[in-house]
């Protein structure tokens, strides 16, 4: 979206802004970079070399859809001609080639897209289709019908902000129409079935949240391939709502939260303000910024989970209202260096070509022509700030440190000073002293050897030795350390993790046994709770850290042990949940499959699990048990939608289901595969569910009634 700044709205959005109470979460490999503007054809190469050996987890590619006009201004491509995935950034093939080529890199591929309105004036698209504004758009089928009377948007209320028209003139799709639906649901739905992981959903909170919420559910899952590389099922979606969700209610906005997560602008603000010294100071900085529920949160960011965060973007780097790269100086890798180190949010960085000047700059034109020429990258026209080894270098520390979701130590000097660690992986020290150098003995929590600052440089590939400073950790978890001041050479930072050991030994890269037995324990109108059975590390292994639980194929939420709540949640709503295990060289396992499928409650409904077993050793292969009865939860006695009980122990069965605590039920098995389908002989089975909050209950063993 294309921003235009007013700082007196922006100050009331910000105390209108909500924070979720949802989880705190880590996640692995969770850094993603927006290379804006870049070919598909440049991307794909950049992931192999560059982004793949840094760590990083995903891209964000620039809108694919058919953008209006031949200018090669940025802004046309946040107004759509249709949903034709051709134009300046290559064609539907070379898309689809990239996202095959990062997939097997380990890159996910994010896709900027917009579902809010099409583009105004009349013309031509980039790719060769005709418009016109608001009245016709031949490519997705719209006319004027299709689109709400033109208005301004002023807040007043949330149909206003959904309905009217962005900037006055961006004609606004009538999304709570099935047509409408149903054009850009499919649009989605062709981007995923090319291997398309995610989206960031452009303007999103002009887009009432069930209208947004039917798109995703046309769209529907990944394809296998994704899914399978990556471990998720549903896109990941994170979605802009810039200057706070103003008159959208709380309600709505639990429903924007459970799509995704969304961009939090005001972490921008907290970045700029500490590191500018804007009546504050980065001394403060874990003051602001909450890692979990109970953390300060003066400025009301949302939660941890609930936000993506970045230093600038592609809009705000054309505005004085954030740091920039070519108006901050040092400050601003600094403060990309912060965020990747500091446990809130999943953090983007920005990527794209270079701007001039210090205000507004929408004339400078996108480049023609390929950064990749031969193989060979040319930057001459690109800010490849995602390259730059203070910022890349860091990509890995996020990556070590995902699980250990706190802060140790934190240490301030001054108001320009702060250091901190997370428990074991990870240590950073930044000197934002204008000219002081800071000298002083560190707790750093790490491990007792010598570790490379990987803001200056990395090991060699031997681990024998940095290409630049070392940092002694001595045995006590201390490290003496001089870091010059801002007008010292180089940045005024130390950084070292883990995975930056001189001598560490490597030899563990197996993972741990994937985690089985994944189940419910308690279901509720706004949350789950979760067991698992332990998983195993490899013999000789580095043991067990613990474990990643993933909700809809977001971010995964780290737990050492063996259960899970996940909190914050819609009634009467599916999820679906898978967990993977991690160990101490942080070698994943894959996730459990199937992945595990709950509904919670309705509102004032409580459930208690039931755990069901039968023996019968006369079945043969194609032969299943399956579970059916009274009430809705073991389906009404349909025996089309009665449940399997898993023969993995043969000859017991046994399925777990969630029924409604203090209620009486009547059962019985049945055996299908067989012709005709073959009943339980005897009266119903009955069982007499315990209270709410009740431990699960098992059912004795009895065999099949032939």
């Amino acid at each position: 979206m294309k921003i235009v700044f007013n700082k007196a709205l922006m100050a009331a959005s910000v105390a209108a802004c909500f924070a979720s109470p949802l989880e705190a979460h880590a996640a692995p490999g969770q850094v993603y970079v927006n290379l804006f503007e870049w070919k598909y054809t440049d991307i794909a190469q950049e992931c192999t070399q560059a982004l793949k050996p840094a760590g990083f987890s995903a891209i964000q590619i620039s809108v694919p859809s058919e953008a209006k006009g031949n200018t090669n201004q940025w802004w046309e491509r946040y107004q759509p001609a249709s949903y034709r995935l051709d134009g300046r950034l290559g064609t539907r093939q070379q898309l689809a080639d990239m996202v095959n080529t990062c997939r097997n890199a380990g890159v996910a591929i994010y896709a900027d897209v917009v579902l809010n309105h099409m583009a105004n004036g009349t013309g031509t698209g980039e790719a060769g289709s005709s418009y016109n504004g608001a009245s016709y758009y031949p490519g997705p089928g719209y006319g004027s019908a299709d689109f709400h009377p033109r208005c301004d948007i002023n807040d007043s209320s949330a149909t206003n902000v959904h309905d009217c028209w962005l900037g006055g003139d961006l004609p606004d799709l009538r999304t709570g129409s099935d047509k409408v639906r149903q054009a850009t649901g499919a649009y989605l739905k062709d981007l995923l079935s090319l291997g398309v992981a995610g989206f960031r959903i452009d303007a999103a909170k002009h887009i009432a949240a069930n209208d947004l919420k039917a798109m995703l559910t046309i769209a529907g899952p990944l394809n296998s391939a994704t899914a399978s590389a990556f471990g998720m099922t549903k896109p990941w979606v994170t979605g802009e709502i810039y200057g706070g969700f103003g008159p959208i209610d709380s309600t709505e906005r639990a429903i924007y939260f459970s799509l995704g997560s969304m961009n939090e602008f005001k972490y921008k603000d907290v970045m700029r303000d500490t590191f500018n010294r804007n009546g504050t100071s980065i001394s403060q900085l874990a003051n602001m910024l909450p890692i979990n529920d109970t953390s300060p949160n003066p400025r009301g960011l949302y939660a941890s989970r609930d936000a993506t965060v970045f230093v600038s973007n592609h809009d705000l780097e054309r505005h004085n209202d954030s740091l920039t790269s070519r108006n901050s100086g040092k400050l601003f890798n600094l403060a990309n260096i912060f965020m990747l180190a500091y446990p809130y949010g999943q953090p983007q960085l920005q990527s794209g070509f270079k701007l001039t000047g210090n205000q507004a700059d929408d004339t400078t034109a996108v480049p023609t022509g390929n950064i990749y020429v031969n193989g060979t990258p040319n930057f001459t026209n690109w800010d490849q700030q995602h390259r730059w080894r203070e910022i890349s270098n860091m990509v890995e520390f996020r990556n070590q440190t995902q699980g250990k979701w706190q802060i140790d130590d934190w240490t301030t000097n001054g108001g320009d000073r702060v250091a901190f660690h997370r428990g074991d992986r990870g240590f950073l020290a930044i000197n934002r002293d204008d000219g002081n150098a800071w000298v002083a003995t560190f707790r750093t929590g790490m491990a007792q050897g010598q570790y490379c600052n990987v803001i200056n440089g990395l090991l060699n590939s031997t681990k024998t030795a940095c290409s630049a400073d070392v940092v002694t950790v001595h045995a006590d978890g201390t490290a003496n350390l001089n870091i010059p001041g801002m007008n010292g050479a180089g940045i005024p930072a130390v950084a070292i993790h883990a995975g930056q050991k001189i001598g560490a030994v490597t030899g563990d890269i197996t993972p741990p046994s994937v985690p089985t037995g994944l189940a419910t324990t308690l279901v509720g109108s706004n949350s789950i709770s979760l067991r698992w059975n332990a998983s195993t590390d490899n013999a000789g292994g580095s043991g067990m850290k613990g474990y990643n639980v993933v909700r809809d194929g977001g971010a995964p939420a780290f737990t050492a042990g063996t259960s899970f709540t996940a909190n914050g949640l819609l009634p009467n709503t599916v999820y679906r949940f898978t967990v993977s295990a991690v160990d101490n060289a942080n070698n994943s396992s894959g996730p459990s499959s199937p992945a595990l499928e709950v509904k919670t409650l309705a509102l004032g409904t409580c459930q208690v699990q039931i755990n069901f077993q039968v023996t019968d050793n006369t079945t043969v292969v194609g032969q299943d048990v399956y579970l059916t009865g009274s009430g809705t939860e073991l389906g009404n006695w349909d025996t089309a939608t009665a449940t399997k009980l898993p023969g993995t122990a043969w000859p017991l069965w046994k399925v777990s289901r969630n029924l409604n605590a203090g209620t009486t039920y009547q059962y019985k098995y049945i055996k299908k595969g067989v012709r005709p389908l073959q009943w339980e002989t005897g009266a119903n089975r009955v069982i007499t569910v315990p209270a709410c909050g009740s431990a699960p209950y098992t059912v004795p063993v009895s065999a099949f009634r032939q």
